[in-house]
């Protein structure tokens, strides 16, 4: 089996070329940087330096979209460019991190001994800490991490008695429900992220489709790649913040205001809450 790094930037300044330095320094294997509608003059600069460092089509296949199409559609156009390039397995990786160990090849060499994994995490690093990327995935979790972020809603329903943050990481394979999409692997098997994804529910929709078709999501503890962090969440804050200011000023209480908001989550990505309800009930 073959596998390949791809990665979305969009006007990434200049994280895309160090993590790009990173793989190739740690694990040499080839990238797919697919510039999501950046500047004009940042593809010229991106194009450039590509150019360079004698990256151009031998180590980085640079593909420019004329408009920023999203994590969801931009990995999966990287997808599809990666299976007619020949490739089986595609490791989707953001431009704010550094891969420190390898990481492509055990999990090629992992996939390619179960063909009925479809997707995989591995070891990702923040700060002085491993990220837990193989949480159980509630609706609860999903309206609390999407309205606070993922920091704020470990503890919150951690207090409440919901399992989402284990006590100790795991030192071996393990089938999960979900993992982080900041470095996750996919086996290019024509199941590409669903057009309507919300924004930071991506990857959690694919491991749902990919169970149902009979496909495993693991975790799978090697390599180590370091996770930057970028503004992400606090876009989403500005998103919902002031939906959830105006229903606790009209004087709804918090249970009503949660409610409320997760109602518009599952709008926005699609699902009626029997179907959430029905596709994330725990076994």
């Amino acid at each position: 089996m073959k596998g390949i790094y791809v990665m979305l930037t969009f006007n990434g300044e200049e994280m895309p070329i160090r993590a790009i330095e990173s793989i190739e320094k740690n694990d040499g294997s080839n990238v797919i940087l697919i510039d999501n509608g950046s500047k004009e003059s940042y593809y010229r600069w991106l194009d450039d330096e590509i150019k360079r460092k004698g990256w151009k089509d031998e180590f980085v296949y640079l593909v420019r979209l004329p408009r920023n199409r999203g994590w969801a559609e931009g990995n999966n156009i990287g997808m599809k460019i990666a299976k007619n390039l020949g490739y089986d397995i595609a490791l989707l990786v953001n431009d704010d991190i550094e891969v420190r160990k390898p990481t492509l090849k055990p999990v090629i060499e992992y996939m390619e001994k179960y063909e009925d994994v479809g997707v995989v995490g591995v070891k990702v690093v923040h700060g002085d800490r491993e990220l837990l990327t193989y949480k159980p995935y509630t609706p609860l979790f999903i309206a609390m991490e999407s309205l606070f972020g993922t920091k704020i809603a470990w503890r919150v329903l951690s207090l409440l008695g919901e399992e989402i943050v284990l006590d100790k990481y795991t030192t071996k394979p393990t089938e999960v429900d979900w993992v982080i999409g900041a470095a996750m692997a996919v086996r290019l098997v024509d199941i590409y992220f669903p057009a309507m994804s919300y924004p930071g529910h991506e990857e959690h929709l694919l491991s749902i489709i990919m169970k149902k078709l009979k496909y495993k999501t693991i975790y799978l503890p090697v390599g180590e790649i370091y996770h930057f962090g970028h503004k992400t969440y606090k876009r989403r804050l500005q998103k919902h913040f002031p939906v959830a200011r105006y229903l606790f000023k009209a004087g709804y209480p918090l249970s009503t205001v949660l409610l409320t908001m997760f109602a518009v989550k599952l709008y926005e990505i699609g699902l009626s809450p029997k179907a959430v309800y029905n596709a994330f009930r725990r076994r």
